[in-house]
């Protein structure tokens, strides 16, 4: 039977070697005590280390872009959803300024409702674009 307790290794470094820890860690999301953990496993068992690490990224990487289209499906609802309430807004402006000033309905609808609309779908591409980049970089 393996014995899983776990030992406590006191390790003293140079405070450059810290610092390029830190770094690391920084990069990663984590700490110091972390990162040098891994970099310890990795040089007893590179091959398998390495193997693991591989299907690790892979599953988060998988995870990732589930909650971004999770995400973006929310987003596209959330954006359809406000851009109606706009447009129901703006349909309703539309009535009470042609009746009650001189601009014909055909007027109101290429200088309000017309840009509103171009607005709204260009800030959905600019929010789409950012999150494919999120999920590809």
């Amino acid at each position: 039977m393996k014995d899983n307790k776990t030992r406590r290794i006191h390790l003293r470094v140079t405070e450059d070697d810290y610092q390029r820890l830190k770094k690391l860690a920084s990069k990663e999301g984590s700490n110091p005590t972390s990162v040098a953990y891994k970099l310890m496993l990795e040089a007893m068992e590179p091959q398998i280390f390495n193997e693991n690490k591989a299907a690790v990224e892979a599953m988060l990487k998988e995870a990732a872009l589930q909650v971004m289209d999770d995400q973006t499906r929310r987003l596209l609802n959330e954006t359809r959803r406000h851009e109606v309430s706009v447009l129901a807004i703006l349909y309703a402006m539309r009535a009470v300024v042609t009746h009650g000033f001189d601009i014909s309905e055909e007027q109101f609808n290429m200088h309000y409702l017309e840009p509103a609309r171009k607005q709204a779908a260009k800030d959905l591409l600019v929010e789409l674009k950012r999150l494919e980049d999120m999920a590809h970089g």
